[in-house]
């Protein structure tokens, strides 16, 4: 009766997590479509811009075959590729005319496992955003010397624009294609993505002219914290049931406590065993690999990398003793790498829980979606990596049979 109950409890608890979770997903669907009419979306990004001038957009335009654009259109797979190539999701002009043309928006979107780390300038302490501006901005300088010539650089710094925006910025003058123009490089990263803003004029303008063109251009911010809430729920609820039915599979088997008779067909090195030594091997050299990368990685906070190096050598040299293990034909085999599954299982989600948990203490940054969803899938794999193989080397009739568990 009590069995019953709980898994009625699951069941309901399920439907509710569920139902929260859809409910979100219609709220936050209905906040997409309420916002202001004015502002227009760039593609399917998360720009929004309400520019005072008429400008014309050069990628949607060629994208459609606008006739507006006949004379870019005779060029149109040219264009296309540069777009893709550049991650350029618009391109304005202020007129489709060569001769009247003076001013030109360029607006590229990417990201990076950097950028989803930083996710929002915003959240960014003074400290932190002074840093980052410095070398970002060091680089940009680098960039624009070896694209541009006769550069002068005229200003930089961070700007906080009408919507609240934090966006990085580089103004200087150059000579392109033999034309003397003012430039501007605003950087912005919202929802990880970086978007690096090119504003072009033929004549020069102030550093308030420029900053009003930026004001124009607004984001609708994702909140990843209830949908975060939500996964962690459905991630312990699914744990939850596989280790509820793990336990009462070993109840059973237990309770029937029938011998395994001898049988030479399984008395060697074989079958699942042997697969489960392979994949020590493979999952040792995979690790050793991420080790290596973990330690080459920079950017990250002290305890982000001291967490992960030690998981990785606590794995490392868990796969490599239960190798070492399966080759002693010992009866305490068995029992010694069910411990050690244990272990593994018990030790990764507490590092990896240690991680989310200093996450959300942080200031220096907001964390994504994407790693908590990664440090979630870790969890699974590697509780449900335990649980099959304890499973195997409890009930396996090789097992009992070659580690002498079964006696001849």
């Amino acid at each position: 009766m009590k069995k019953n109950v709980f898994l009625r409890r699951i069941v309901i608890l399920l439907f509710v997590t569920l139902f929260v979770f859809l409910s979100t997903c219609f709220v936050s669907a209905t906040d997409d479509n309420a916002n202001d009419n004015t502002n227009l979306q760039i593609g399917n990004s998360d720009i929004y811009f309400s520019l005072k001038n008429d400008y014309y957009d050069l990628v949607s335009g060629i994208q459609n075959d606008d006739e507006q654009f006949a004379t870019y259109l005779t060029q149109k797979e040219n264009y296309l590729t540069y777009f893709e190539e550049n991650n350029i999701i618009y391109d304005a002009v202020n007129s489709l005319d060569a001769e009247s043309l003076s001013q030109e928006i360029v607006i590229a979107q990417s990201t990076n496992s950097t950028i989803q780390q930083v996710y929002n300038l915003k959240t960014l302490s003074s400290e932190a955003l002074e840093e980052f501006s410095s070398t970002f901005i060091s680089t940009l300088k680098e960039n624009a010397s070896s694209s541009f010539e006769d550069m002068t650089f005229l200003s930089e710094g961070t700007y906080t624009s009408a919507s609240g925006d934090i966006y990085l910025y580089l103004i200087f003058s150059a000579t392109v294609n033999e034309t003397p123009m003012q430039l501007a490089y605003y950087c912005s990263i919202v929802n990880g993505n970086a978007n690096m803003f090119t504003l072009q004029y033929l004549s020069s303008a102030s550093d308030e002219e420029m900053h009003s063109v930026i004001d124009a251009f607004s984001y609708q911010e994702r909140d990843t914290t209830l949908s975060f809430i939500v996964g962690l729920v459905f991630i312990l609820i699914f744990i939850a049931i596989l280790v509820f039915f793990f336990f009462m599979i070993m109840k059973k088997k237990k309770d029937k406590d029938i011998p395994v008779e001898y049988n030479e067909k399984y008395n060697h090195f074989g079958g699942f065993l042997l697969l489960y030594f392979v994949l020590l091997i493979l999952n040792a050299v995979l690790i050793l690999f991420d080790f290596i990368t973990v330690i080459a990685i920079s950017s990250v906070s002290t305890i982000f990398l001291v967490t992960f190096v030690l998981q990785d050598v606590i794995i490392l040299g868990i796969l490599i003793y239960n190798a070492i293990l399966l080759w002693k034909r010992k009866e305490e085999t068995p029992k010694k790498v069910i411990r050690n599954l244990s272990f593994l299982a018990i030790i990764t989600i507490a590092l990896c829980l240690l991680r989310i948990v200093y996450s959300f203490f942080d200031s220096s940054y907001v964390y994504s979606t994407a790693y908590y969803t990664q440090e979630m899938i870790l969890i699974i794999r590697n509780v449900l990596y335990a649980i099959i193989w304890i499973s195997y080397f409890r009930k396996s009739v090789r097992v009992k049979n070659y580690y002498g568990e079964v006696k001849k």
